[in-house]
Formats: C-alpha cells, sequence, structure tokens
C-alpha cells in the first residue's frame, strides 16, 4: 500500500467531505432519537448500533457515487475507496478513541488495515489507507468532530478534522552556532597562581 501522505489524502477527500459529515450526523440522530438509547447499560452497544446505522447511511450517500466504491467486508464491516486525481484512498468508519485511535478488535484483518505497509487483499496496491474517525461529546448527545486519521499499529500518524486543512508540521532545520570567538586574548583566559611551597612539593621545583 502506498504511505498516507496527509496533503494527498486530504485532496482526495475533500470533494466528499460534506457527505461524509453527513452521514455521520445522520446516523447519529436515529441513534439518539431511539427510545433505547438512553436506557443502554453500555456505552459499547450504543457504539455497535452506529456502527450499523453509520453503514446503512454510506450505502445510500455514495451507493450511486461513481467515484466511490463500497466494499463489505465479511458482514462485519464496509471499506470505501475514494478516487481523485491525487489518487486513491481506502477508508473505513471507526468510533475514535481517546488515543486518537479507531476502536477496534484485535483480529489478522484489523491488522492488515493499520499495519501502513500491508496489502489489503483484492484492494488496489497504490491506494493509502486511513480511518474516518467520529467522537461524540461528553454528555453523548451530538457528535463533536469526524476526523480522517492515518496510524501504523497503534501509533497514529497524523490526523485533521473535516473542514479543518491537515496541519502537519516540519520541524525547521537550525544550524547549529559556530564557534565564538573569545572577548579576551588566550593569554588573558587562565590566570595562573603560584603554589606555596610545601613538604608535598618541594622536589617539583
Amino acid at each position: 500500500m502506498s504511505y498516507p501522505d496527509a496533503n494527498d489524502v486530504y485532496r482526495v477527500l475533500k470533494p466528499f467531505e460534506q457527505s461524509i459529515v453527513a452521514v455521520h450526523l445522520r446516523a447519529w440522530d436515529r441513534l439518539f432519537n431511539n427510545p433505547e438509547f438512553a436506557t443502554m447499560v453500555y456505552g459499547q452497544t450504543g457504539t455497535g448500533v452506529m456502527f450499523d446505522l453509520l453503514s446503512q447511511e454510506v450505502l445510500v450517500e455514495f451507493g450511486e457515487n461513481k467515484d466511490v466504491t463500497l466494499v463489505p467486508y465479511q458482514g462485519r464491516s464496509l471499506r470505501m475507496i475514494f478516487d481523485g486525481p491525487d489518487g486513491r484512498v481506502i477508508a473505513r468508519c471507526k468510533h475514535g478513541s481517546n488515543r486518537g485511535l479507531g476502536q477496534n478488535i484485535d483480529t489478522k484483518a484489523n491488522w492488515k488495515f493499520i499495519d501502513v505497509e500491508a496489502q489489503l487483499p483484492g484492494m488496489p496496491e497504490d491506494a493509502m489507507k486511513v480511518e474516518i474517525l467520529w467522537y461524540e461529546n461528553l454528555m453523548r448527545t451530538k457528535i463533536d468532530s469526524v476526523e480522517i486519521t492515518a496510524r501504523d499499529g497503534k501509533h497514529k500518524l497524523w490526523s485533521y478534522a473535516i473542514g479543518k486543512e491537515p496541519d502537519v508540521a516540519t520541524l525547521p532545520f537550525i544550524e547549529p552556532a559556530g564557534p565564538t570567538a573569545p572577548t579576551k586574548a588566550a593569554g588573558e583566559l587562565v590566570t595562573l597562581k603560584p603554589v606555596k611551597k610545601t613538604t608535598e612539593n618541594e622536589d617539583d621545583e
């Protein structure tokens, strides 16, 4: 797979940003207005329902889009291939964790997706892999943000919120300072003090 360059991914996904946000908002609205949502004991239950609703909305939103290919994977997830003039991006939607990564179950298939160099079977080799992460607010009343994130295993490479350009900073190269000329002559930098003669150093004279 191609290494996911933030600027290349941004240019590919830019035309689809409004649709990506829209499917998340519609799925969340359906979840939040479900009378059972407020009574769910476990947060992961709501996350699972949200994932299913999100997949439904993705199928509706992008099903007829010639620049988006939808690839169901073993009945457990839905992958999207976005085509753009600057390349292709393979994405999947996930709930974002407090570490800024998608929440996943550790399986062989998952590790192939999150390993930046691993090739996904049947997927274009020149495509870049990313996760589309959604975050709700602390009260779980609305979607706070939808972010594009690239990762390598459990390490986040970069991320940016949809609606903002990626801020992947490159630290400036600072040349090391050259030697500074002394303000005093070399002879003035060190002052030798006479050593008082003792019985221990009488033979040094």
